[in-house]
């Protein structure tokens, strides 16, 4: 009988072991990219996934950026590959433009 338990004990203990370390599949939780939140001068505005404000160039038009060369180090370009909205958005609202110097950058509306 005490060999039966020892057998036991010996075969059991690394099984449980190893449950130990399964792997968690669970996907971990992804933050928006780009939210809205409340702007007590300002109402509701856009930031990314830091709180960083997102701007709006109004030179820009018809899907092409107009902010270049001394622009770019007061505005940099916002772009994400896998972008995530949070509430209150609509996904259709985002879109991907090609800059004139080939990189990405997400438009809104």
């Amino acid at each position: 009988m005490k060999k039966l338990r020892l057998l036991t004990l010996l075969i059991a203990g690394p099984l449980l072991g190893l449950s130990a370390c399964k792997k968690d599949t669970t996907p971990p939780e992804t933050k928006p990219g780009v939210k809205l939140t409340a702007n007590a001068e300002l109402g509701n505005i856009l930031v990314d996934e830091n709180g960083m404000t997102l701007y709006f160039f109004s030179n820009d038009a018809d899907g092409q950026s107009a902010c270049t060369d001394g622009c770019l180090d007061n505005w940099p370009v916002f772009y994400s590959s896998t972008l995530e909205i949070g509430s209150g958005l609509d996904q259709n609202d985002f879109a991907v433009i090609t800059r004139s110097d080939g990189k990405p950058q997400i438009t809104y509306k």
